[in-house]
């Protein structure tokens, strides 16, 4: 899969050209994020992904040739800005502010820090053969982790995964309409799934301040 990507990066004439992908955040009511932690200041630091191609996946024919090349341009940066979006959704006031300070602690004023990487990163979309006209297969794959912090020093470092798979396996490529036909979206949805999956994480949640769940003697 990423042979053809790899002789690429030389800029040799004939080569393809990457196709851009813009990741974005894509809440999901059913997660019940919204509004879960008082508005307390979390600094946002660029995410680390020393190991992650920017080239992170391709889109093959029905023959199975290559397309086209997928790749998210800036991807610690689209990636922090998808963990900032899921923070404001949970209630929190997030910070972007760049590369990780070399204190590892948050800045003056602010409260907690979220420092990110991204372990995995891949999306194929290939079309099947002929016979199924239009058909294929759309898969997305990302692992994160995010480490919390405060001025006292690490709460917690917990890690965040999703996976999707378009049609479902099992599923009747030739019967079934997908409810995502673009890579970019898969790739956001399976990014915005793991970051809510992270956040979820008791060990990242107890430290931050949270809304008191009122019992039924309460309501």
């Amino acid at each position: 899969m990423f042979a053809i990507a790899a002789v690429c990066t030389l800029a040799t004439d004939g080569c393809m050209k990457p196709t851009p992908i813009v990741l974005q955040y894509l809440p999901d009511p059913a997660a019940h994020l919204a509004g879960r932690f008082f508005a307390a200041k979390v600094a946002v630091t660029t995410s680390q992904s020393p190991g992650v191609d920017s080239r992170v996946g391709m889109i093959a024919d029905s023959g199975g040739n290559q397309i086209a090349i997928l790749q998210v341009v800036d991807i610690n940066v689209q990636t922090a800005s998808v963990i900032a979006k899921a923070l404001a959704e949970a209630g929190l006031q997030p910070i972007m502010i760049g590369a990780v300070p070399a204190s590892r602690q948050p800045p003056f004023g602010i409260d907690f820090m979220i420092m990110s990487g991204v372990d995995q990163l891949k999306c194929d979309k290939r079309f099947l053969p002929d016979m199924v006209p239009g058909a294929y297969r759309l898969s997305a794959s990302v692992v994160i982790k995010l480490e919390l912090v405060n001025r006292d020093g690490v709460l917690a470092v917990v890690q965040g995964s999703s996976d999707l798979e378009e049609p479902p396996f099992g599923a009747n490529p030739a019967a079934y309409k997908p409810a995502i036909t673009d890579p970019g979206k898969a790739l956001s949805w399976a990014l915005s799934r793991a970051v809510r999956s992270a956040l979820a994480d008791p060990a990242l949640a107890a430290p931050l301040p949270r809304h008191k769940v009122p019992s039924p003697a309460e309501n």
